[in-house]
């Protein structure tokens, strides 16, 4: 068994549940992995397909089957593995989650996935603090594969009414050992249990790790639910272990004492399922001498040596190699010295152009500079206080380096493309002061990221240490067991392990009386008890959360029981500690039954809030939280070491200078522990104060836009203009990113706490009704801006998952707008080109604006309500307003409605923004019919535009019978101009009665049957539509809502994409070529952005035009140039405009011959050829058929498939020549040729109407005529270039000159043997002869019957040929 595909045909039931959808992403994950060489299994894989347990099986769509470990050495294999164990999930219509620890994970995870699975139509949704949009769809089970951060799925599993385990069938934790670690094992074992008690055995779960640890505890923990239903002997879990490596590995240890290397060969595997093979034994041999050289220099010597020694190998080339260091100033230092004292290992080159402008797009980062120097001599550096942006740029291109120096940032997870590891010392720093050594596990996995499976053939490690710690990783240990990170550890001081414990206990007590028996049920039950740990007290761990006002006791006869408060349930999210909960809820709560503690925000309204009035105090009291204070993030005392005395006085400066600022001037709370603490007269405070001090302004600052440059100058306290750039600075720009999300986790969180909730819908209409959750949507708005460093105007823009736009470009963008007193969004649309294009792309420019056509994407009014709710700029009750217009009551009347309708255009605002005001009137006629009006920007001023528009209550359209709908349109506006608004919930319906009577009307012969008007909407898809333009200035809004609506057809029954790009096209990308070579019809949201870069740097395909959507695209459009269209049929059909283009491709005198389609898949070809498919109620015409669409999967063959296009496109040239003889042609009378001439004439009527006349040499044709009236020789030079020829002979044909000499033109010119023959009559005599002279053999054919049939026939064969001769 060889490949994946063949692994799918081995088990009959598999292959019956698969089908063959599963194929082409089985093709794909083999291509991936083998990266372009030859797929092949490795042995763990293969142990894997015939192991029965590995898939289990299946009853019905209930699993069967064991829960799984898979153990093996890194780059083994365990990644497909589960990948394939996801396929059998999603085969059987269940849902898949993906657990990884950490956020650079989810990402590359998500790009897999997404790319192997991209043409089934799964939906895939990552999710991390940079990955946010979905996370609704999660929380509803509206998936098919989640790939989360383990924090994620515990907060998730905390939400009320959370579906997300609804029909998942399969959790596939990556990286298992994570289990053990206390930033992160409590809230992936918790969130485990959790979805282990509320699904059962038909949950399966998947875990990845290494063969260096111990797993009987977690099997045992795994098999608890196996016991419970199926008693003592069951065994529930099945692990699978790979011994081998699919990569060899030389191991060496350097010992700095003595320069001995001590090495290790680990071989890699034969193919055979054998036993592993021995690895050698370590033997040690002399590297280099070391006693003449100092102690301190012997760690560089010893690196400058390795790679000098690797170079000299490999022809002076130094391989791909990664090198650990234990500080983050390190990594700087020893990627300066590696190219000062190597240079010529490291000579000057040119910089791929897309890593220069990922890493100039990163220029807020102090670090950009340094790394842009050193990537142009083939090094980097990567840690984890840089920014993201920075690190992304690193991780994207680091196939342009030749050495990363990193810090653990890299060693987990990340699949990169490494030869060499080295490890410059075994000791890192992890929270604290002082260095730790890295255990023997931590050890084998860095240094399994030497030699990647698909990466590299061979692997090499290197480490650097005394000798005194050789033994601590060439000692034979036994592997280390995953134990519970809950399971023991000495409590802090003061503390109690129940009180420590009761965080990660609370999502599973919520909505269940809480006894002393069911906390110890849960603990029994815990894997920390599977690992040994003591029982918690369940009576202390009750005392602790009482004690903290988190339960109430409920009173019942002979019980004791309690209750969750609610703020334990708003809480249990977050796992705070228990110092931090109380911290949260004395300051922010607002609760009645918190009386006797003082608030300090009582007096603090939703203004001051959004305006920054007291921004100083509300961080001051976030930083003082026990989370924030044992953190060492921005840990001024950590940095500063012995001058943290000096800077006192200048961070007290700092604080005075921003409260009497001329122009903006910060307040402080009557009362303000910042006051009392630091501008009292004789001030007396703690270094610990200092080090919240500091971390307040920086974050002041960093909320407020301020630009990290200019951070850094005002707070960058140890350094001096007199300092070089390789002193440790006290702060990057990834430690304030870091730190903001601690701080915006912790406001969020307090958001949440707030008592107030929605006012009663009675409440909502009162004109005067306070706004009762205004506070609790500012502080949240407030966490946003704290989280992501940047103006509210901003916030809807900032999301890190963006690839490469960081707020440094944000910022920049933001200032700009404001010169021009625009806000960004019509910044981004109405910039001059030139000037925006110095901030930003075109590409990300439309990422952005794509993610604002995003914002509000919703398929439900609950959803969509929910994310109007997170904009603290919409009104509350003006959203109620807009949900109304959902009319699911069967009652609704057409007036009540369109009185809604007017009430939120009118209505609509956005902070001090009308977007939708331009677009706010209804107008009723004398006839009963209403337009809606819309004012739209012209360069000749105002216009006025509008649409007829009718709606239907759900009794009408559940009982409509007239396909015309004339009585609710008047007859003199175009059908592209008439909207029909239908209830939601009558688009539930399999089918309602109008769509039935289109589908009857077509299957009685009638294609032409179609709705008498343009669009027909359901009452969600409006509402979705309007929400996804309030955040967008007015004048853009009215004129981007008109177009959608009027250039939508057929039915539409969902979320809208307005795709408003598409009608700006030209405006926002500058294309608007004025001597355009050829033009292009896409889809900008497809992220055409890659595409066209390619297209500009090529010298022959620059030349192009972008075509755009709506009435711009028939005024636009040159019907004289070649036009390539990359849309899919979908898209095609659902714009007017788009399909009205189509056709008229398809019905010119050279139909479909001008342009080329271009399709991504087979599944959009054989969608594009179904011609019965009725799809958005509109007609698909038999004729786009004949447009003969390319498949062009990717990038690549898209440009070969232009190039070729453009390469074989004339507009003067002839696609085709038949050559025939005239009955007179020898001036002798023949009528038995007559027939002939009749059946010319009809396989020339098929032709001209597939290819068109112009492209047809046939002297029945206009030009053609004009050709042949000319000189001979000009009509045979036309044949040599022809690419296909038709020849119909016989006797009379070869006996005429000028017939053989065609023959002769096409035969030795560009048709070759791409002709058609086609013998109508006897060959005899010389005759024969002459033909064989020509054509070098005898030719026969038989005559082509005079029927329909066998004319299509041969057209649809002669078209093909022609296509194929073009793509070849």
């Amino acid at each position: 068994m060889n490949s994946l595909i063949e692994f799918k045909y081995v088990d009959e039931e598999r292959r019956k549940s698969w089908g063959k959808k599963w194929d082409s992403v089985l093709s794909r994950m083999e291509e991936r992995v083998s990266c372009g060489g030859k797929f092949r299994l490795t042995n763990l894989q293969r142990t894997a397909f015939e192991n029965e347990d590995f898939l289990g099986s299946w009853e019905g769509r209930t699993f069967q089957g064991k829960n799984l470990i898979i153990q093996a050495a890194t780059s083994a294999g365990k990644t497909l593995l589960s990948e394939l164990t996801a396929i059998d999930m999603l085969a059987n219509q269940k849902h898949v989650l993906v657990l990884v620890p950490f956020k650079a994970m989810v990402k590359e995870r998500y790009r897999q996935f997404s790319q192997d699975f991209k043409e089934t139509h799964i939906r895939i949704f990552a999710s991390s603090s940079d990955y946010q949009e979905n996370d609704e769809d999660l929380i509803h089970g509206d998936y098919d594969i989640g790939i989360l951060v383990y924090e994620k799925l515990f907060a998730m599993l905390c939400q009320p009414n959370c579906r997300i385990l609804e029909n998942c069938g399969l959790i596939v934790v990556d990286e298992l050992t994570m289990m053990a670690m206390e930033s992160r094992g409590p809230k992936l074992e918790v969130a485990l249990e959790i979805a282990m008690q509320r699904v059962g055995r038909t949950l399966r779960i998947v875990c990845l790790t290494t063969t260096d640890c111990d797993v009987k505890y977690v099997r045992k923990w795994l098999n608890r639910t196996a016991l419970e239903e199926e008693g003592e002997t069951a065994d529930g879990v099945a692990v699978i272990e790979g011994t081998t490596r699919p990569v060899g590995l030389d191991e060496n240890i350097i010992t700095l004492d003595d320069g001995l290397c001590y090495q290790q060969h680990i071989p890699r595997e034969n193919g055979e399922l054998s036993p592993a093979p021995a690895n050698q034994e370590m033997q040690y041999r002399p590297f280099m001498e070391l006693k003449s050289i100092m102690q301190k220099d012997r760690q560089s010597t010893v690196l400058r040596t390795i790679l000098q020694r690797l170079a000299k190998e490999r022809d002076g080339h130094v391989p791909k190699t990664l090198i650990f260091v234990p500080s983050q100033n390190g990594t700087r230092k020893q990627a300066q010295s590696i190219v000062n004292e190597l240079g010529e290992l490291f000579p000057p080159r040119e910089l791929d152009p897309d890593f220069e402008q990922a890493l100039q797009e990163c220029s807020g980062d102090g670090d950009m500079k340094k790394i842009r120097e050193l990537a142009r001599r083939g090094v980097a550096y990567h840690h984890a206080s840089m920014s993201y942006g920075l690190r992304e740029a690193v991780e994207n291109y680091a196939r342009c380096l030749d050495v990363i120096v990193a810090t653990e940032t890299l060693t987990v997870g990340v699949n990169l493309p490494f030869e060499v590891v080295i490890i410059t010392d075994n000791k890192v720093y992890r929270g604290g002061s002082t260095p730790v050594s890295l255990s023997q596990q931590e050890y084998k996995n860095i240094i399994g990221r030497a030699g990647r499976l698909g990466l590299c053939d061979h692997g090499e490690s290197y480490l650097l240490i005394p000798s005194s710690e050789l033994s601590r990783y060439t000692a034979q240990t036994k592997p280390v067991p995953i134990v519970s990170a809950l399971a023991g550890g000495k409590p802090q001081p003061g503390s109690c392990r129940e009180e420590e414990l009761a965080p990660f206990f609370l999502p599973q007590l919520i909505g269940d009386d809480i006894t002393a028996d069911w906390i110890r049920t849960i603990d029994e039950a815990s894997l920390s008890r599977c690992c040994g740990a003591k029982a918690l007290d369940p009576h202390v761990m009750l005392e602790s959360l009482k004690m903290c006002e988190l339960v109430q006791q409920e009173k019942r006869k002979r019980k004791c029981t309690y209750r969750l408060r609610q703020a334990a349930e708003v809480l249990a999210p977050y796992a705070f500690s228990l110092d931090t909960t109380w911290a949260l809820r004395i300051t922010f709560g607002h609760l009645d039954d918190m009386a006797d503690f003082p608030d300090p925000l009582r007096d603090v309204t939703p203004e001051d809030i959004r305006s920054d009035r007291y921004l100083l105090d509300l961080l001051f009291l976030v930083c003082q939280n026990d989370e924030i204070q044992k953190g060492h993030t921005l840990d001024l005392a950590a940095r500063a070491g012995d001058e943290l005395s000096t800077f006192r006085p200048r961070l007290i400066k700092l604080l005075r200078a921003l409260l009497e600022d001329e122009t903006e001037p910060a307040e402080l709370l009557p009362g303000s522990e910042l006051e009392e603490k630091f501008l009292a007269a004789r001030p007396s405070v703690e270094s610990v104060d200092y080090v919240t001090l500091f971390r307040v302004l920086t974050m002041y600052y960093w909320t407020r836009g301020t630009v990290f440059s200019e951070i850094r100058r005002k707070l960058d306290l140890k350094r001096t203009e007199e300092d070089t750039p390789d002193n440790d600075p006290l702060f990057s720009a990834g430690d304030l990113e870091r730190f903001a999300e601690v701080c915006a986790f912790q406001l969020e969180a307090a958001s949440r706490l707030i008592q107030d909730h929605y006012l009663d819908a009675a409440t909502l209409e009162q004109e005067n009704a306070p706004d009762s959750r205004a506070y609790q949507r500012e502080l949240y708005s407030l966490s946003c801006r704290v989280k992501y460093g940047m103006p509210r105007e901003l916030t809807l823009l900032a999301n890190r998952h963006i690839r490469e736009i960081d707020r440094q470009m944000l910022l920049k963008l933001y200032q700009n707008a404001k010169k021009r007193r625009m806000s960004l969004i019509e910044y981004l649309y109405e910039a001059p080109l030139q000037e925006r294009r110095h901030v930003i792309s075109d590409r990300k420019c439309h990422a952005l604006t794509r993610q604002l056509d995003a914002r509000y994407y919703a398929e439900s009014a609950e959803a969509l309500k929910r994310k109007l709710e997170e904009d603290p700029e919409l009104d509350l009750r003006w959203i109620n307003s807009l949900l109304k217009l959902a009319a699911e009551s069967s009652d609704v009347k057409a007036a009540e409605w369109f009185d809604q309708l007017k009430t939120v255009l009118q209505n609509c605002r956005r902070g001090d923004a009308y977007p939708l005001v331009p677009c706010s009137q209804i107008t009723l006629h004398g006839d009963g019919t209403r337009s809606w009006d819309f004012i739209l920007n012209s360069p000749k001023g105002p216009t006025l535009k509008s649409v007829q528009i009718a709606f239907l209550s759900k009794a009408e359209a559940d009982n409509v019978t007239d396909l015309s709908l004339n009585r609710y349109f008047t007859m003199n506006k175009p059908i592209g101009e008439r909207l029909l608004i239908v209830p939601s919930a009558s688009f539930r319906e399999e089918s309602w009665p109008l769509q039935k009577l289109v589908e009857q009307r077509r299957a009685e012969g009638d294609r032409e049957a179609a709705p008498g008007c343009g669009c027909i909407m359901s009452s969600m898809a409006l509402i979705g539509l309007i929400s996804s333009h309030v955040i967008m200035d007015s004048r853009i809004a009215s004129d981007i809502l008109y177009q959608t609506l009027t250039d939508l057809q057929g039915f539409v029954r969902g979320t809208i994409d307005r795709k408003a790009d598409n009608y700006r096209l030209n405006e926002i990308t500058g294309h608007k070529k004025q001597q355009a070579r050829y033009q292009i019809l896409l889809d900008s949201d497809s992220e055409p952005q890659r595409l066209l870069e390619q297209l500009d740097a090529s010298a022959d395909l620059k030349d192009y035009r972008l075509l755009p959507w709506g009435d711009a695209l028939e005024h636009e459009a040159d019907p004289n140039l070649p036009t390539v269209i990359l849309l899919d049929r979908t898209t095609l059909e659902n714009r007017r405009s788009l399909s009205h283009f189509l056709y008229k491709q398809g019905h010119q005198a050279s139909p479909f011959m001008n342009c080329r389609v271009l399709l991504d898949s087979s599944a959009a070809l054989r969608s594009w050829n179904d011609f019965d498919s009725m799809g958005f109620g509109m007609r698909w015409e038999r004729n786009n058929i004949n447009a003969y669409p390319d498949i062009c999967p990717n990038i690549e063959t898209q440009v070969s498939a232009i190039r070729r296009f453009l390469n074989h496109w004339k507009s003067d040239s002839y696609q085709v020549a038949i050559s025939y003889a005239h009955y007179d042609d020898c001036g002798i009378y023949q009528p038995k040729q007559y027939t002939k001439i009749e059946w010319l004439s009809g396989l020339a009527e098929a032709l001209n109407e597939k290819l068109g006349a112009d492209s047809f040499l046939f002297d029945g044709n206009r030009k053609a005529r004009e050709l042949f009236s000319g000189l001979r020789e000009t009509a045979l030079a036309e044949y040599r270039k022809v690419p296909v020829g038709i020849v119909v002979y016989d006797d009379f044909y070869l006996s005429n000159d000028y017939c053989r000499s065609e023959l002769k033109a096409m035969h030795n010119g560009a048709a070759g043997s791409d002709i058609f023959y086609i013998q109508s009559g006897p060959v005899t005599g010389d005759n024969v002869d002459i033909l064989r002279e020509i054509l070098g053999g005898g030719v026969t054919g038989s005559p082509c019957p005079c029927t329909q049939e066998a004319l299509d026939a041969l057209t649809e064969q002669i078209v093909r040929r022609i296509r194929g001769k073009q793509n070849a």
